[in-house]
Order: C-alpha cells, then sequence, then structure tokens
C-alpha cells in the first residue's frame, strides 16, 4: 500500500462502540457472508456476544462485484476497467502477490483449501479500497451504525451492498495477509476524527486504514480528532493481521 495513505489493516473502523462497562471498545462489526455461518445458531461469544453466528449473516444483494461497485458508487466503468487491468498486472507480474498462498485452517469457514493462490478478485478488493477514497468511505461505513438507533436489520442491508468487496477483502487480510505480531513494522497510526474514549481495550472487527507515518495519520483526524498509537501484540497466538 501507498505509504501517503493509511494502511489497509484488519482492524478498526472510523468510529467505535463501547461493549463492556465502558472499557473494551470495538470498531465496527464483524459479518459473515459464507455458507457455513448461515444456519450457524450457536452464540457468536467472541465477536459478537449475544448474537448467534447467522445472525451476523449477509445476504448477496448484487451477481459480482463489477455490478455491485459501479452501483454503488461514482466509480465509472473505464475507471473499474483500469482498476481491473491493474489488478490483473498484479497477479501477472509481480512475485509478492503471485507467491501468496492460503494457510491451513479456512476451508470450513471460508471454503478455501490450504495452499490455494490468492484470486484475482482479491487482488481487486484492496486496489478499490487503496484507489478511490470516497467510495472506500462509503463501503467502512456500512461495518457501523449511522446512530445509536439504526436496527440490526438497517446496518445488515447497507453492508449487503458491498457483499462481494466485504467478503474478498476480509479474505485477503485473513487468509492471505501478515499476522500482526510477525510484521517488521512495530508501529501502525490510525487517525479518527472524533474522540469516544480516554482509553481502551479494542476489538477490530470492520475494515480500516494505518499507517507508519505519523504526519499521514494527522491528515485523517481533525481539530477535534486523535491519532492512535497501535503497538503490536506479545501474544504469538494473537490472530489479528494486516495486508501491507
Amino acid at each position: 500500500a501507498d505509504n501517503n495513505q493509511q494502511e489497509n489493516d484488519a482492524g478498526p473502523s472510523a468510529d467505535t462502540r463501547a461493549t463492556v462497562d465502558d472499557v473494551q471498545y470495538q470498531f465496527g462489526y464483524r459479518y459473515y457472508y459464507w455458507p457455513y455461518f448461515k444456519h450457524r445458531s450457536d452464540e457468536d461469544w467472541q465477536y459478537n456476544p449475544g448474537y448467534r453466528c447467522c445472525d451476523w449473516y449477509i445476504a448477496q444483494k448484487y451477481n459480482h462485484l463489477k455490478q455491485e461497485v459501479l452501483s454503488n458508487s461514482k466509480v465509472t466503468l473505464q475507471q473499474y476497467t483500469i482498476t481491473l487491468d491493474k489488478a490483473t498486472q498484479f497477479i501477472t507480474h509481480s512475485d509478492a502477490v503471485r507467491t501468496l498462498r492460503s494457510e491451513y485452517g479456512w476451508k470450513q469457514d471460508y471454503n478455501i483449501a490450504e495452499n490455494e493462490p490468492v484470486q484475482l478478485h482479491h487482488v481487486m478488493s484492496v486496489l478499490l479500497y487503496t484507489d478511490f477514497t470516497k467510495l472506500s468511505y462509503a463501503f467502512s461505513a456500512t461495518f457501523r451504525r449511522r446512530d445509536s438507533h439504526e436496527s440490526d436489520k438497517s446496518l445488515k442491508q447497507r453492508n449487503s451492498h458491498f457483499w462481494h468487496w466485504s467478503k474478498y477483502l476480509r479474505e485477503m487480510v485473513e487468509v492471505y495477509g501478515t499476522k500482526i505480531y510477525q510484521c517488521p513494522r512495530k508501529v501502525f497510526y490510525h487517525g479518527v476524527s472524533k474522540v469516544f474514549f480516554p482509553s481502551f481495550l479494542a476489538n477490530f472487527y470492520g475494515p480500516t486504514s494505518t499507517t507508519t507515518s505519523i504526519e499521514v495519520a494527522t491528515l485523517f483526524s481533525t481539530n477535534n480528532g486523535v491519532i492512535l498509537r497501535l503497538g503490536k501484540a506479545p501474544n504469538k497466538h494473537d490472530n489479528l493481521k494486516c495486508f501491507d
């Protein structure tokens, strides 16, 4: 990702919501797009306490990524085609991308077998996120409530407009990304425009952008905002991932 912008991470969206005694916060909501979760009636205690896994299953609205993007934004067909060509170049000529392979353990949840290569739509999901600011903002907004009164149904319906993109970006980060504790970058910065907390333990559920440059993060915060300094967890069993 371009270091002049905040980079993609399996992390927070732009605002926070308190979840436990105003101490633990969650950034965005964690949805499910895969058949495995559609009928799972057990409690999603780790990510969405009080809900069943199937409660956060998102139904597909559009047939494919192209239709989805062109229907939800001001991105033109020409811009989409240029981005697709760019993604194809990465898949074809970039050793860093061509050698990406899935780890063991994703077959049941995401239907991705071990050692599968990254796909073109995965690369597209990253480029759409990094290259189109307004589109990315609209996309990220579907991972958080508009206000405290928005219903679960309304929130999920908004995200369904970006079903393909959400699914592919999640796979790209979680299946093909790097575990935070293995990442050579020691510190990540994230600028937010509003302050909701004095200190917190955070859960990272929605897509976010981070940067290693505090100067860049400053551009994403306002006079009333704050810059978060995110350090790597020392726990090697932490599954949080990023994609640089």
